[in-house]
């Protein structure tokens, strides 16, 4: 073997086992693995080249032309070498960040690198190259070779540079492969330029690769599949958790509307105190599985990711209402004062998520109404100022009743609770529950929620409108309209069943059908002054239908209500719906929007 190219052979040797045990394995995609990549095989090329311009230039009789070619092509890979390494430091450092989101800024680096190195190239394989033959003593030399010397003693320099400045950035691991490869390529490069016999550069870089090998991020990736794997299955059991929980809540709604449909039955034909003592049992035994059908289907959001939460301007006391109407029927069946209080000073305006907010005093208030000893409820509001433009609205309610200040209470009981504090999360606010006395019979709810001031105007003496709570006929009796017609779409044959029994009283002439088609050919053939909607028939959504008889102006003066249990009367407004009725149907609602809805002159009273 000439002039002592053992280390050549070795390196390519080395070099192709670690090509092979590197492509043998997935491999992170990172940018550093991708560049290692690239490295070894022109490590592998410079390598052959080396050991090509060895056998050229002892036979450079018979290589002739051919020794240029090795020996030139040697000194450019060893060029892309020192370039490639360069490209590595950098891609250690936040610099690649900065780089890669600045697209410009990174073509134009990567076209002033690359045509420094074909520049380099090209002035290589136009220089004059001298070779130097001798026993035991064999290289070439020139300006080619000056070249290389000078483009590698600069790019050693930056690297060095580069790894100093953000060495907080590099982890030590990877910071030593750069040192090392340094200090190997320089130790190297001059044994081999003060004694040319000993030819150390191949070697040096393979040394450098190998060392670079153990440095990189190299996990089995056949343990990271499976763990993305695990991971994907865990998210597809929370979405079939969430969706199970969603079709209980939804199958709940369906049972809940016939038994309060039903026991309003009971209440009309089978009057006696014995019977109405056992209606009021159901009643409340209803509106319980309600609520919790309720809380179910927004745990089932939460967890999907449906409730997002949507800021906008509101009004404190309309807000404070809304909540006193909506606990009204559980209000009056526990039989419970509950005092409404709000600070007088407290801003007309507020910015932020009034359905969040609202259901949160829903969700503690119905708590606490359920658990309660006594027989009165404070629910105060107040507020502190953040500053000139944000308050923290603070929420009260006194007399909560038993051990519900317990954390485990909202940590893993009452669905309300466990809700109450997920919103809040959402907004930003906190919950605070303690106990106000030794005896377990007091609590104190108090739960803080940052919102922005629009308007600062004090909002004066605040009561809540009990009437609004409990919905009454202006009348004062049952709204009769025999001439008036009723069209009911609805999928479930109990709740067009339960509804055709509660307008029974009405005497109104009801018709029910299951799917959009058959809703607008029932409105083609005849007029309807009242259509109760679903927003989810099985062949079109309810707002296409109304959108449908607008368009064919089938849809004359008829009123679309929504047939639902979600009670957002303003976005089925935006839908295109009149209003909406939430199952299960409470009998007094139905009947305030019968009156409300059915022309005056079709009323009988």
């Amino acid at each position: 073997m000439p002039y002592n190219i053992e280390f050549q052979t070795l390196s390519f040797c080395v070099l192709l086992i670690f090509t092979i045990a590197f492509f043998s394995k997935s491999r992170m995609k990172n940018i550093q693995n991708q560049i290692y990549g690239i490295l070894l095989f022109q490590s592998l090329l410079g390598t052959f080249m080396d050991i090509g311009s060895v056998i050229a230039i002892t036979h450079r009789d018979v290589a002739g032309s051919i020794t240029e070619f090795f020996a030139k092509g040697y000194l450019c890979t060893l060029v892309v070498w020192v370039a490639l390494m360069s490209v590595y430091t950098i891609s250690l450092t936040d610099l690649s960040e900065v780089i890669g989101k600045k697209p410009k800024l990174a073509r134009t680096i990567a076209v002033v690198g690359v045509a420094t190195v074909l520049g380099i190239c090209l002035w290589i394989a136009q220089a004059q190259l001298n070779y130097f033959c001798q026993p035991g003593v064999l290289y070439s030399y020139g300006k080619g070779t000056d070249a290389v010397y000078g483009f590698g003693l600069v790019s050693l320099l930056f690297s060095l540079v580069v790894v100093i400045a953000k060495s907080k950035k590099i982890p030590f691991i990877r910071r030593l492969s750069i040192y090392l490869y340094e200090g190997i390529l320089v130790t190297c490069s001059l044994i081999q330029l003060y004694h040319p016999q000993i030819l150390l550069v191949s070697a040096g870089n393979m040394l450098s690769l190998v060392i670079m090998y153990f440095t990189l991020e190299n996990p089995d990736m056949a343990l990271i599949g499976e763990l993305n794997e695990a991971e994907n299955e865990m998210v597809r059991q929370k979405h079939h958790r969430e969706e199970f929980l969603k079709h209980v809540a939804e199958q709940l709604y369906v049972p809940t509307n016939a038994v309060i449909g039903m026991n309003e039955m009971i209440i009309r034909e089978c009057p006696g105190a014995q019977a109405e003592y056992y209606a009021s049992l159901i009643e409340g035994a209803g509106t319980s599985l309600n609520a919790i059908a309720s809380d179910l289907m927004d745990i089932s959001r939460i967890g999907s990711g449906e409730i997002a939460v949507s800021p906008a301007k509101y009004l404190l006391c309309s807000m404070v209402q809304e909540v006193y109407s909506t606990l009204w029927d559980l209000i009056d069946y526990k039989k419970i004062q509950v005092r409404v209080e709000v600070d007088a000073s407290f801003p007309r305006i507020l910015y932020g998520d009034e359905a969040r907010v609202k259901q949160i005093m829903i969700n503690l208030l119905s708590n606490a109404l359920r658990r309660i000893h006594a027989d009165a409820l404070l629910l105060s509001v107040t507020y502190q100022k953040l500053d000139d433009q944000n308050l923290e609205m603070i929420v009260r309610i006194d007399n909560a009743g038993e051990e519900i200040w317990k954390s485990d209470c909202y940590e893993g009981g009452d669905l309300g609770l466990i809700l109450a504090k997920r919103y809040l999360e959402a907004v930003g606010g906190r919950l605070v529950m303690e106990q106000t006395d030794g005896t377990g019979d007091k609590g104190l709810t108090t739960m803080y929620i940052p919102q922005a001031i629009v308007d600062d105007t004090p909002i004066g003496e605040f009561e809540v409108d009990q009437g609004i709570g409990a919905p009454q006929l202006s009348q004062g009796g049952c709204v009769r309209a025999p001439k008036a017609r009723v069209l009911i779409a609805d999928t479930c044959e109990v709740n067009r069943f339960v509804m055709t029994k509660l307008l029974q009283q009405n005497l109104v002439q009801v018709e029910c059908v299951q799917s959009g088609e058959r809703l607008l050919q029932c409105m083609r053939e005849r007029e309807y002054q009242i259509v109760f909607l679903t927003p989810d028939l099985p062949d079109m959504e309810g707002a296409d239908v109304i959108g449908m008889a607008q368009q064919e102006g089938i849809r004359h003066s008829a009123k679309f209500l929504a047939l639902t249990q979600e009670a957002h009367e303003s976005m089925y407004r935006k839908m295109g719906y009149d209003g909406c009725l939430t199952k299960p149907i409470q009998p007094r609602y139905l009947e305030v929007l019968m009156q409300k809805n059915l022309p005056k002159e079709l009323q009988e009273i």
